[in-house]
């Protein structure tokens, strides 16, 4: 049995948004499996120290240099961990082909707890990105983006308009959500992308509010603002 305290309850909240970006959950027999893999070092190594420091497991890191395309590989052979995760409302297997929706308990939680989500989330599945528009004009956006078969497209947009929702609690402005075209996956499913973008007039609150703990992306961030505001 798996017990923290309520004091961590944020960083619980950031390593659950977390692993609903990046993450995998296996929980089938006596064997349960919790993992997480990335390009960036640094963010194996945040989460593999918030999970380690407030859940007392070990962990393996592995490096895939496969296609010369290194990624690294965080593990924790656990089912106590695995059926920990799930009940706070972490999806397992294929998140693509599966309905989750953002838990209860983060939805009810307080400002820290909501916003440690989303940092988690967008540390994972969010870009800070910019395009040239007419007139040298760079607009510069946050996107989110989620992959989700095609037949729970309506599933998919209501938990991304659950995000939608914990950003405008913080006075952050989003665009509508919009579907991507769809793509044939090795399972003979057909997904399509689910995502909204933040526009560069909300930046100032979600870095107040939300932020990166990513390095790259916050460095990024501050970048821009610093350029609002000359």
């Amino acid at each position: 049995m798996i017990k923290i305290s309520k004091k961590v309850s944020y960083e619980l909240a950031y390593i659950c948004g977390a692993l609903t970006g990046d993450g995998h959950i296996q929980c089938k027999g006596y064997r349960g499996v919790v993992s997480f893999y990335s390009k960036n070092k640094y963010e194996i190594d945040n989460l593999n120290n918030k999970i380690k420091e407030i859940l007392k497991v070990n962990s393996v890191i592995y490096k895939d240099k496969r296609d010369n395309n290194c990624r690294y590989k965080l593990f924790f052979i656990s089912k106590d961990l695995a059926r920990f995760f799930i009940i706070k409302g972490v999806p397992e297997k294929k998140k693509t082909n599966k309905i989750f929706f953002v838990p209860d308990w983060i939805l009810n939680g307080n400002n820290n707890v909501k916003s440690s989500y989303l940092r988690g989330f967008y540390d994972t599945e969010g870009s800070i990105f910019h395009t040239k528009m007419k007139n040298n004009y760079i607009r510069w956006r946050i996107n989110l983006i989620q992959n989700k078969n095609e037949l729970l497209k309506i599933e998919g947009y209501k938990f991304m308009n659950q995000i939608k929702s914990m950003l405008n609690y913080f006075g952050i402005n989003s665009s509508p959500i919009r579907f991507g075209k769809g793509k044939l996956r090795k399972d003979n499913t057909k997904s399509i992308s689910i995502l909204f973008d933040i526009e560069k007039s909300s930046f100032e609150k979600f870095y107040k509010h939300i932020g990166f703990t990513n390095k790259k992306k916050m460095n990024k961030l501050i970048k821009v603002i610093n350029q609002l505001q000359v």
